[in-house]
């Protein structure tokens, strides 16, 4: 269960999407999740997709190192720091 209020979540074409505000920040799909920001890089947007991420049991997390956004896969054997970039895809399995 979502901590946010705002947040819609509906199904298309075979996969679930989570939109905040106006704003569709995951589409999780079979094998991978795509994240968005819509340009607005804040502390909610962040822990919601995290919250997300966390819900449906994907490893990666979205971490803020010196006013930058990374992607952080932290899991054993594959440990691995992506920037995060609009609209970034990332294998779930």
């Amino acid at each position: 269960m979502l901590q946010n209020k705002n947040v819609e979540v509906f199904y298309k074409d075979s996969k679930t999407c989570y939109k905040y505000h106006d704003t569709i920040v995951c589409e999780v799909h079979d094998d991978f999740v795509m994240l968005y920001t819509g340009g607005y890089y804040t502390r909610s947007t962040k822990t919601l997709i995290n919250e997300i991420l966390q819900l449906h049991d994907i490893s990666w997390t979205v971490q803020q190192i010196k006013y930058q956004w990374y992607c952080i896969l932290d899991s054993f054997p594959k440990k691995r720091k992506i920037k995060f970039e609009e609209g970034i895809k990332l294998k779930i399995k």
